[in-house]
């Protein structure tokens, strides 16, 4: 009989950890949280999903092994609408007027409302495609390392994700930022249009951004991590996202969902992501070297004897 072999994931520690300082932050703050408790009973039901991918999803390969590398990825868009619901439990309101002082004192306007001299439909579609072909960053560069069977290059990027999301989120609730697209509403003068992608794309924001979810980035800081990787472990796939990441990163403040330090804070958390997860997967893989070089010594102080010229030699 086969003997079952289940492994703890990088991006299982990952969602655990972020479950647990999520947690403590609901208890510490809890007397600014009506119903505080669902949210310690969604974070244990999150927590225990992943508990059972690790126990169920054992199959060595097909379908289960595929949802136990990529599961995450079905999981952060509620781990993004739960941090919506709790971007005010620490401060009362929102810091916008930092943002803004910032980038008046950096380039003497807001960029988001100079840049509505340069909308065109064409233009504004372009940077609508790359925000909106967030969507399929990810599924894609994973499902490639997937399918070329490159697992620890998988899990890899996972974490890197993991750690930009989680890290995003909890700044969300940190440091909110509203954004500009409602905290300077009155002084836009020029509406963004365009046939497609950019009625796509508002329509994403009225229907599922959250108000106060602004800095840092989140789709900058896990866009860039996953074209980083991708031009690391795929390098014809990185150069095809290139351009929608480009586009993505301008698209976010051209559009008004975010300032511009949102985007830079993106790149920035994007990157410290990357060196993070880089120096994780180095000392995972030194433990597992290790660990190889230890049961092989093992096997071999146990080996009776060798055999040499057609001679036993006791060990």
């Amino acid at each position: 009989m086969q003997k079952i072999r289940r492994e703890i994931l990088p991006q299982d520690i990952a969602m655990w950890v972020y479950m647990a300082i999520l947690s403590a932050l609901i208890l510490i703050y809890r007397h600014n949280l009506p119903n505080w408790q669902s949210y310690l009973y969604f974070n244990f039901f999150i927590s225990t999903l992943v508990l059972g991918a690790y126990w169920f999803l054992i199959a060595p390969n097909g379908w289960q092994k595929f949802f136990r590398h990529l599961y995450p990825l079905l999981i952060y868009v509620f781990l993004y609408e739960e941090s919506g619901k709790l971007v005010l439990m620490i401060h009362p309101g929102y810091f916008d007027h930092l943002v803004q002082r910032l980038e008046l004192a950096l380039f003497g306007v807001h960029p988001t409302i100079w840049l509505e001299r340069l909308y065109h439909p064409w233009t504004n579609e372009f940077f609508m495609l790359g925000y909106v072909s967030y969507y399929f960053l990810m599924p894609i560069l994973g499902t490639s390392l997937y399918l070329k069977n490159r697992i620890k290059e998988l899990d890899q990027f996972m974490l890197t994700i993991s750690i930009g999301f989680y890290l995003s989120y909890l700044t969300f609730i940190l440091i909110p930022v509203a954004g500009p697209h409602r905290s300077l509403a009155d002084l836009e003068g020029k509406q963004l249009q365009g046939p497609i992608f950019t009625s796509m794309a508002k329509w994403l924001i009225a229907k599922y951004g959250i108000h106060g979810g602004c800095i840092p980035s989140s789709h900058v800081a896990v866009a860039f991590a996953t074209l980083i990787l991708a031009l690391r472990h795929n390098r014809k796939l990185g150069y095809i996202l290139s351009p929608f990441v480009f586009a993505l990163c301008i698209g976010t403040f051209w559009g008004r969902f975010h300032y511009f330090t949102d985007m830079v804070t993106g790149l920035m958390v994007g990157s410290f992501a990357v060196w993070v997860t880089d120096r994780i997967m180095l000392l995972r893989n030194a433990k597992e070297a290790a660990g190889s070089y230890s049961t092989a010594s093992r096997v071999s102080l146990r080996t009776p004897g060798i055999l040499l010229d057609d001679k036993d030699i006791s060990s």
